[in-house]
């Protein structure tokens, strides 16, 4: 592989992942649902759980205060998977235990014989902060001093936001149209079809993991796959699917053993 073709594919890579990135905004918490990242912005305290704990964390905090039956989430967290209540008892003890790691121990709330809900007032407020004001107020009486008389609480509310924006998508698809004429007149990809549907690889034998993956998603519909090796003694591979305009991250789903993407 040429040098400058290296830097161009790293180029699309990087902006394929960018222009995928899922990020939404609970109260005090940031979820990259990307890469499966649970973030306090005041601190940039962070975690990471699996997806479905990423998804019952997303889909608690949407319907916050309410409470969620189990059924609803083995639904909405487990698409197209048959999963037992106790797939969903673990994730949920998985999802405290990484929430505890961040001093987080009141969010995920239990209705017995119901289901779970994330407590609204914790979602935007935290424990810890309230405890801390009464500490200051406590020091300012000491001193004999009154706290100003013109403050005031804002109130917080709760965003959410999908990024990016369109600008990466344009310049992303360019890059690609560019990418591909360019390697197809230097001969540096090829192209194969696997159950009917393109797959552009680099050229090289595509292991059997990686194919098995394909023939396994077909019923997502992808119109195109993208298939290239990770530089590295693993020899990892990278797998997306072609879907409409979307650029699906399928490297997660190849089983390669030690070194299975995660």
């Amino acid at each position: 592989m040429l040098h400058w073709q290296s830097v161009l594919l790293e180029i699309i890579i990087i902006l394929m992942n960018q222009s995928v990135i899922d990020i939404r905004q609970f109260g005090r918490f940031d979820v990259d649902l990307t890469n499966r990242i649970i973030k306090r912005r005041a601190d940039s305290a962070e975690v990471k759980v699996s997806k479905s704990e990423i998804l019952i964390f997303t889909y608690l905090a949407e319907n916050k205060d309410k409470t969620i039956h189990r059924e609803n989430l083995l639904k909405e967290c487990w698409q197209g998977k048959v999963v037992t209540n106790n797939s969903l008892t673990v994730a949920i003890k998985n999802l405290r235990t990484a929430l505890n790691e961040i001093d987080e121990n009141n969010l995920i709330i239990t209705e017995p014989k119901l289901g779970y809900a994330i407590n609204g007032a914790n979602l935007t407020h935290s424990v810890l902060s309230d405890l801390n004001d009464s500490d200051r107020n406590l020091e300012i009486q000491t001193l004999g001093k009154n706290p100003p008389a013109n403050k005031r609480e804002i109130p917080k509310k709760n965003i959410d936001i999908i990024l990016p924006s369109k600008n990466h998508m344009v310049t992303l698809l360019f890059l690609l149209i560019t990418y591909f004429i360019g390697m197809q007149y230097f001969s540096f990809i090829d192209e194969k079809s696997i159950n009917g549907i393109p797959v552009i690889y680099d050229g090289i034998d595509l292991p059997n993991p990686v194919v098995n993956t394909i023939k396994q998603s077909q019923a997502d519909g992808a119109a195109k796959w993208i298939a290239y090796p990770i530089s590295g003694i693993c020899s990892r591979y990278q797998l997306y699917g072609v879907i409409g305009d979307d650029f699906i991250d399928y490297s997660d789903k190849i089983k390669q053993g030690s070194c299975d993407v995660s």
